[in-house]
Formats: structure tokens, sequence, C-alpha cells
């Protein structure tokens, strides 16, 4: 049995920010990662936010459902970028082909305060 890189361990242990039903939940499909031979480093990125990207990247190159997936498409309106998609892709069961749009974050917040309010939750901007 091939040990998970330490990059897929901390990708598959990150909790989400959404409660999704284990049957829409990636998780399953992300864990092939974890056991895929890693003859090379998963992603040259320093940037937290970057790195855990590529590694999300990697899993669905890697994933057998994953029929396409678009990075980092821009939403532009008159000109104007308004957004970003992180992830834009197709996805086919045995049963159903499905759209996805996946937004990746890492947040880290400070206690500032005694946790009764998420206002004393600070992120890099209070706005968060």
């Amino acid at each position: 049995m091939l040990t998970p890189s330490p990059d897929a361990i901390w990708l598959l242990s990150q909790p989400s920010l959404m409660m999704l039903p284990v049957q829409r939940d990636g998780a399953a499909w992300i864990q092939q990662l974890a056991t895929a031979p890693q003859p090379e480093p998963l992603t040259s990125q320093t940037r937290l936010g970057l790195y855990y990207e590529d590694l999300v990247a990697k899993a669905l190159n890697t994933s057998e459902y994953i029929i396409e997936t678009k990075r980092n498409t821009q939403l532009i309106v008159n000109g104007i970028t308004k957004g970003e998609f992180d992830f834009l892709g197709t996805a086919q069961s045995k049963e159903k082909t499905y759209h996805f749009h996946l937004e990746c974050a890492v947040k880290f917040y400070l206690l500032d305060g005694d946790a009764d309010n998420l206002f004393h939750y600070v992120g890099t901007n209070r706005k968060d």
C-alpha cells in the first residue's frame, strides 16, 4: 500500500466550509490523490492559497470522473473584471454529466475576544 504524501494528507485533512451530503462532497474522489504515486512535487507554489489551488487542480486532473476543467476563469463585464472562478468543470458518472463550480480558499482567523461572536475571529481583514 502506498503511503499518502504529506501534501495529499494536508489537502484531505482540511475542513470544508460547506456541509454537503457525502455523495456530493468531493472528498471521496480527491482521496485518489493520496494514494497516487508522487514522483515529483505536487506543486512548486510557495503562496499558501495558490499552493492549495495547485493541489486541488492535481486532484481534479487525476480523477477518472472529471472530463474537463478550466482554472482561474475571469468574469468580465463591459471590459471590467468583476471576479474570477477558481475552477469550472464537467464531471461524468455512469448515470449523469455534472457541471461544477469550485472555489478554493485557505483562511486563518485569530481569536480576539471570548469567542461568543463571529466578530471575535479576526482574519486578514475585519470584513472577513
